[in-house]
């Protein structure tokens, strides 16, 4: 018993500071976590809190992380340690640079999720998605951006935030899980269409279909879609509007003719169910209360 509360004290004495110093800082998706195992190196390294509030630390692979302080991580990380480690003797800290997570889709030529630092210029993105293609519309660079309450809204770029890598032109910057869309150079010859479906793209158009019709061509709607939420925007008059469908009550009726037909240029998203329907959500409820189970009876044995 006696090692054991030596012990604690003796993570408490070497964490005190770095605790102290970041005891305001809170866990979010982006974070990069870098942690020190003296002696330990396979336990040791930098790990970035991701979209589902996880990180990929070997002891901590199942436990969300994310809404945690760094005191909160200290005391959750400290018995897991040791349970491998005598005496574990441990450093952490969140780094100031933090990693954000961009979808960008359209005419660059490695579209797909970029992680990149979130105080770069925005302009570098396209140079983690290998830059732009040669049929890149630089008018039609859109942003999609979700709001607090699970809404998304649109920001259409200015050349100036992102073709002159001069932080004076722009004061924008992106934010994590922003949607970045590059247009066509020749127009808006395709249908684009995105989010929670299996085949994310740009769909040219054949004959006159709806809504479904391209969701279908899109491979349909992926296990984590929320088919309540189905977002057109259709641009007119050079602006673009938002409708939204609900596919629930459109199957339950069989109101098809309900759907739009989808025109060139129109943006199609679907948008994933929100986290408190999912089972993934009740799932790390659990983990969560396991994980102050263990710390409250490691702390109890002492």
């Amino acid at each position: 018993m006696y090692r054991s509360k030596l012990l604690i004290a003796l993570v408490l004495i070497v964490l005190g500071p770095v605790s102290l110093f970041s005891a305001e800082q809170v866990l979010e998706p982006g974070s990069l976590i870098r942690i020190t195992v003296l002696e330990h190196g396979e336990l040791s390294g930098a790990y970035t809190v991701g979209e589902n509030g996880f990180i990929d630390y070997p002891l901590m692979a199942s436990v969300p992380v994310d809404g945690l302080t760094m005191t909160q991580f200290n005391a959750l990380l400290s018995p897991l340690l040791s349970r491998y480690v005598e005496r574990p003797i441990f450093f952490v800290n969140i780094s100031r640079e933090r990693i954000i997570q961009v979808q960008v889709l359209g005419q660059v030529n490695e579209p797909g999720l970029v992680l990149m630092p979130s105080n770069v210029h925005p302009g570098l993105l396209f140079s983690y998605a290998g830059g732009f293609s040669e049929t890149a519309n630089f008018d039609e660079v859109i942003v999609f951006r979700k709001d607090a309450g699970g809404d998304y809204s649109m920001i259409r770029l200015e050349k100036n935030d992102f073709l002159f890598l001069d932080d004076e032109l722009t004061d924008f910057a992106y934010e994590y899980g922003d949607i970045v869309v590059v247009g066509y150079l020749d127009g808006d010859q395709s249908v684009r269409v995105f989010g929670q479906v299996n085949k994310p793209g740009f769909y040219q158009i054949n004959e006159q279909e709806n809504l479904l019709d391209f969701i279908y061509r899109a491979g349909g709607f992926s296990g984590a879609s929320d088919i309540t939420n189905v977002i057109v925007y259709s641009k007119r008059d050079n602006m673009y509007f938002r409708d939204v469908y609900n596919f629930k009550k459109i199957y339950k009726k069989a109101s098809f003719d309900e759907l739009p037909i989808i025109v060139e240029g129109d943006i199609v998203y679907v948008p994933t169910i929100p986290s408190w329907k999912t089972l993934e959500t009740w799932t790390r409820f659990l983990q969560i209360i396991t994980a102050s189970i263990t710390i409250y009876l490691f702390l109890k044995e002492q």
